[in-house]
Protein backbone atom coordinates (compact mmCIF):
# COMPACT_ATOMS: atom_id res chain seq x y z
CA UNK A 1 0.00 0.00 0.00
CA UNK A 2 1.73 3.57 -0.71
CA UNK A 3 1.72 6.31 1.05
CA UNK A 4 0.23 9.02 -1.31
CA UNK A 5 -3.55 9.25 -1.57
CA UNK A 6 -4.25 7.82 -5.15
CA UNK A 7 -7.23 10.47 -5.44
CA UNK A 8 -5.91 13.50 -3.77
CA UNK A 9 -5.49 15.33 -7.16
CA UNK A 10 -9.46 14.49 -7.67
CA UNK A 11 -9.67 15.96 -3.82
CA UNK A 12 -7.65 18.74 -4.80
CA UNK A 13 -9.92 19.52 -7.49
CA UNK A 14 -12.92 19.83 -5.91
CA UNK A 15 -11.57 21.68 -3.14
CA UNK A 16 -10.67 24.35 -5.88
CA UNK A 17 -14.38 24.08 -7.87
CA UNK A 18 -15.80 24.86 -4.23
CA UNK A 19 -14.14 27.79 -3.94
CA UNK A 20 -14.92 28.75 -7.31
CA UNK A 21 -18.78 28.02 -7.23
CA UNK A 22 -19.17 29.45 -3.69
CA UNK A 23 -17.59 32.51 -5.02
CA UNK A 24 -19.95 32.54 -8.22
CA UNK A 25 -23.29 31.81 -5.46
CA UNK A 26 -21.83 35.13 -3.45
CA UNK A 27 -21.26 37.39 -6.54
CA UNK A 28 -25.31 36.06 -7.66
CA UNK A 29 -26.57 36.42 -4.44
CA UNK A 30 -25.34 40.35 -4.08
CA UNK A 31 -26.43 40.73 -7.62
CA UNK A 32 -29.77 39.40 -6.38
CA UNK A 33 -30.35 41.28 -3.68
CA UNK A 34 -29.50 44.57 -5.93
CA UNK A 35 -31.96 43.59 -8.24
CA UNK A 36 -34.43 43.07 -5.34
CA UNK A 37 -33.47 46.50 -4.00
CA UNK A 38 -34.24 47.82 -7.30
CA UNK A 39 -37.24 46.44 -7.77
CA UNK A 40 -38.27 47.39 -4.52
CA UNK A 41 -37.25 51.31 -5.34
CA UNK A 42 -39.46 51.29 -8.72
CA UNK A 43 -42.55 50.00 -6.99
CA UNK A 44 -42.09 52.61 -4.03
CA UNK A 45 -42.09 55.05 -7.16
CA UNK A 46 -45.05 53.47 -8.38
CA UNK A 47 -47.06 53.72 -5.08
CA UNK A 48 -45.76 57.53 -4.62
CA UNK A 49 -46.85 58.38 -8.22
CA UNK A 50 -50.29 56.84 -7.89
CA UNK A 51 -50.98 58.71 -4.55
CA UNK A 52 -49.81 61.71 -5.79
CA UNK A 53 -52.16 60.95 -8.66
CA UNK A 54 -55.12 60.27 -5.72
CA UNK A 55 -54.54 63.54 -4.21
CA UNK A 56 -54.88 65.56 -7.85
CA UNK A 57 -57.94 64.21 -8.14
CA UNK A 58 -59.44 64.91 -4.71
CA UNK A 59 -58.18 68.17 -5.33
CA UNK A 60 -60.66 68.69 -8.13
CA UNK A 61 -59.36 70.37 -10.89
CA UNK A 62 -57.03 67.93 -13.03
CA UNK A 63 -54.66 69.76 -15.84
CA UNK A 64 -54.41 67.05 -18.88
CA UNK A 65 -51.42 67.39 -19.69
CA UNK A 66 -50.25 66.83 -16.20
CA UNK A 67 -52.54 63.73 -16.02
CA UNK A 68 -51.01 62.22 -19.63
CA UNK A 69 -47.23 62.89 -17.95
CA UNK A 70 -48.20 61.05 -14.73
CA UNK A 71 -49.71 58.03 -16.69
CA UNK A 72 -46.68 57.96 -18.74
CA UNK A 73 -44.78 58.06 -16.22
CA UNK A 74 -46.81 55.22 -14.46
CA UNK A 75 -46.57 53.15 -17.86
CA UNK A 76 -42.92 53.56 -17.85
CA UNK A 77 -42.34 52.27 -14.07
CA UNK A 78 -44.65 49.33 -14.84
CA UNK A 79 -42.60 48.31 -18.15
CA UNK A 80 -39.25 48.76 -15.60
CA UNK A 81 -40.89 46.83 -13.18
CA UNK A 82 -42.17 43.95 -15.18
CA UNK A 83 -38.74 43.75 -16.35
CA UNK A 84 -37.32 44.09 -13.21
CA UNK A 85 -38.77 41.26 -12.14
CA UNK A 86 -38.01 39.12 -14.73
CA UNK A 87 -34.50 39.57 -13.71
CA UNK A 88 -34.94 38.71 -10.47
CA UNK A 89 -36.82 35.35 -11.23
CA UNK A 90 -33.88 35.10 -13.57
CA UNK A 91 -30.89 35.43 -10.99
CA UNK A 92 -33.28 33.52 -8.49
CA UNK A 93 -32.94 30.76 -11.11
CA UNK A 94 -29.07 30.91 -11.30
CA UNK A 95 -28.54 31.26 -7.78
CA UNK A 96 -30.67 28.44 -6.90
CA UNK A 97 -28.85 26.51 -9.79
CA UNK A 98 -25.19 27.92 -8.21
CA UNK A 99 -26.54 26.73 -4.87
CA UNK A 100 -27.85 23.09 -5.80
CA UNK A 101 -24.41 22.45 -7.46
CA UNK A 102 -22.33 23.81 -4.74
CA UNK A 103 -24.13 21.66 -2.66
CA UNK A 104 -23.06 18.65 -5.13
CA UNK A 105 -19.61 19.61 -4.97
CA UNK A 106 -19.47 19.88 -1.33
CA UNK A 107 -21.22 16.17 -0.75
CA UNK A 108 -18.44 14.76 -3.21
CA UNK A 109 -15.46 16.72 -1.69
CA UNK A 110 -16.83 15.45 1.34
CA UNK A 111 -17.05 11.65 0.31
CA UNK A 112 -13.13 12.42 -1.07
CA UNK A 113 -11.91 13.41 2.51
CA UNK A 114 -13.80 10.50 4.09
CA UNK A 115 -11.95 8.22 1.94
CA UNK A 116 -8.52 10.07 2.67
CA UNK A 117 -9.20 9.46 6.17
CA UNK A 118 -9.64 6.05 6.04
CA UNK A 119 -6.49 5.75 3.78
CA UNK A 120 -4.82 7.44 6.62
CA UNK A 121 -6.30 5.50 9.46
CA UNK A 122 -5.23 2.22 7.07
CA UNK A 123 -1.75 4.11 6.63
CA UNK A 124 -1.31 4.16 10.32
CA UNK A 125 -2.45 0.82 11.21
CA UNK A 126 -0.33 -0.49 8.27
CA UNK A 127 3.00 1.51 9.93
CA UNK A 128 1.92 0.37 13.22
CA UNK A 129 1.56 -3.33 12.30
CA UNK A 130 5.19 -2.61 10.66
CA UNK A 131 6.84 -1.17 13.83
CA UNK A 132 5.55 -3.77 16.06
CA UNK A 133 6.70 -6.26 13.74
CA UNK A 134 10.24 -4.56 14.11
CA UNK A 135 10.10 -4.96 17.84
CA UNK A 136 8.71 -8.30 17.75
CA UNK A 137 12.41 -8.97 15.46
CA UNK A 138 14.42 -6.99 18.42
CA UNK A 139 12.72 -8.87 21.24
CA UNK A 140 13.44 -12.02 19.13
CA UNK A 141 17.07 -11.28 18.59
CA UNK A 142 17.61 -10.26 22.42
CA UNK A 143 16.21 -13.09 23.65
CA UNK A 144 18.74 -15.35 20.62
CA UNK A 145 21.16 -13.84 22.34
CA UNK A 146 20.97 -14.13 25.98
CA UNK A 147 19.93 -17.49 25.15
CA UNK A 148 23.28 -18.68 23.38
CA UNK A 149 25.05 -16.26 25.75
CA UNK A 150 23.87 -18.37 28.56
CA UNK A 151 24.63 -21.29 26.88
CA UNK A 152 28.08 -20.29 26.84
CA UNK A 153 28.54 -19.90 30.00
Amino acid sequence: MSGKFRLQQVLDHKRRQEEEKTLELATLTAEQRRSEDTLRILREKEEAQLIALQQVARAGAIDPTHLDAALGYLDAIEGSISKQTELVALIEGRVLESRDALIEILKEKQLLEKLEQQHAAEQQAAETHRENGRLDDIAAQRYIRRRGAEEVS
